[in-house]
């Protein structure tokens, strides 16, 4: 189901003055080459666009700014945000993150020190060797929205085994997942070293998601998957007879500290499987190696675990759009809910339970009713964007709907971060 709004309704609902710079990356043309550069050159407020291409890390550093990329951005781990206030709030949309061979242990996103929130969107993280893929440390308004967090796998390095990363790690931050998976790594598998001399061990998959010492999350929806442990090397009767090698052991889903808490809202957890024993030669008569075990999935403090009774409710779309154009939203619910759209100039990070989620709009909000979600489980909105004036080059708005069932519950959807563009952007 399909519905279109009257430009005169959002022309209210956009009236609140939030203006931004805007400049743009890319491989050239643009006005920086790399992020960096742009990043350095940005104020409080600013938006900056990063055009297709393959980029390096860039760190953020107490600064307020909306990055933007789209499906053919990537970069290389690190992405390093650290250092805001309580009034400074930072966007990633849209960016792939993912490391070669040769980079150096990275998490794919590390967000340190941040009293401000801290919003990742459609993005897809990938960590590099032991890191994880999201580490977030002493951050109180954290989101992901929408995203895959990929620990490493492991593997050997010549002698050395390397990874693997999990999914999250959260210490002393307050982190929310919205349809977001998290998978730890696997581990390496057994091989042969010093042509055949020597059998390394397989060793043990990365737990998904560790929520650390005084960490708090939230997650509504997605999968968390515990990495696979590593496969046995096969038996080998020359040069040095071996048994098959030992599998190892998968990792678990979710690890919670006993000073921690979960709220969990419609998640999988999924344990990380075993590895596969190495199997046996029978030329030489060497046995197949041991089983290994399985991981779990929920473990450590179990009892700071609390399975809200819901079901997640999501929001995806348009996350830049120029003026004059059309915003078009899907509102994923059950057949009947009734949809409203809540749109703020700033956002916020305050877990409200009744409402089964984070409330990630702040002040000076407006609402807008969608309609009912069909038969299909889809409502699907366009919205027409009015002109944004002259001189006004970027807005930024942050989105979240409000499901209410038939029981009359109440459940608050993925936030979304939409950014208002020139025409001449």
């Amino acid at each position: 189901m399909k519905l279109a709004l009257s430009a005169s309704a959002l022309l209210v609902s956009l009236g609140a003055p939030a203006f931004a710079g805007v400049l743009t990356v890319g491989p050239s043309g643009q006005m920086f080459t790399t992020p960096q550069a742009a990043v350095n050159a940005a104020v409080d407020g600013d938006v900056i666009l990063i055009r297709s291409g393959s980029y390096f890390s860039f760190t953020i550093d107490g600064k307020a700014l909306a990055v933007v990329g789209g499906p053919s951005v990537s970069m290389r781990p690190p992405l390093r945000i650290r250092n805001l206030s309580a009034s400074q709030t930072v966007t990633i949309s849209s960016i792939g993150i993912v490391g070669v061979a040769a980079d150096p242990a990275a998490p794919g996103i590390a967000i340190d020190a941040c009293a401000g929130p801290v919003r990742v969107q459609d993005s897809t993280i990938n960590s590099i060797d032991t890191e994880p893929a999201a580490r977030v440390t002493a951050s109180t308004q954290v989101s992901f929205a929408r995203c895959a967090l990929l620990g490493a796998s492991g593997f050997y390095n010549d002698f050395d085994p390397v990874g693997p990363g999990a999914g999250l790690v959260i210490t002393n931050g307050t982190v929310a997942l919205y349809a977001t998976d998290v998978s730890g790594g696997w581990g390496g598998s057994g091989t042969y070293g010093s042509q055949g001399a020597v059998q390394r061990p397989a060793y043990d998959g990365a737990d998904a998601c560790v929520v650390g010492a005084g960490a708090q999350l939230f997650a509504s929806g997605g999968t968390f998957t515990g990495g696979r442990g590593g496969s046995g090397a096969s038996a080998s009767c020359n040069p040095v007879p071996f048994p098959g090698g030992a599998a190892a052991t998968g990792a678990n889903a979710l690890v919670v500290d006993p000073t921690a808490h979960v709220d969990t809202l419609d998640v999988a957890f999924v344990a990380g499987v075993a590895g596969n024993p190495g199997p046996g030669n029978g030329t030489c008569g060497l046995p197949a190696g041991a089983a290994g075990a399985a991981g779990g999935t929920i473990v450590g403090a179990t009892a700071n675990v609390t399975a809200l009774s819901g079901l997640h409710r999501g929001l995806r779309g348009t996350v830049t759009v120029r003026e004059l154009q059309s915003a078009t939203f899907t509102f994923t619910g059950t057949p009947g809910d009734s949809v409203l759209l809540v749109w703020a100039p700033q956002p916020q990070h305050q877990l409200y339970l009744p409402f089964l989620g984070v409330i990630a709009y702040g002040a000076q909000a407006r609402r807008i009713p969608m309609g009912f979600v069909p038969g299909s489980g889809l409502l699907t909105v366009s919205l027409p964007i009015a002109d944004l004036g002259a001189g006004v080059q970027a807005q930024k708005r942050y989105l979240q709907a409000l499901f209410r069932d038939a029981s009359n519950q109440v459940t608050l959807s993925d936030p979304l971060t939409l950014v208002l563009l020139d025409a001449a952007f």
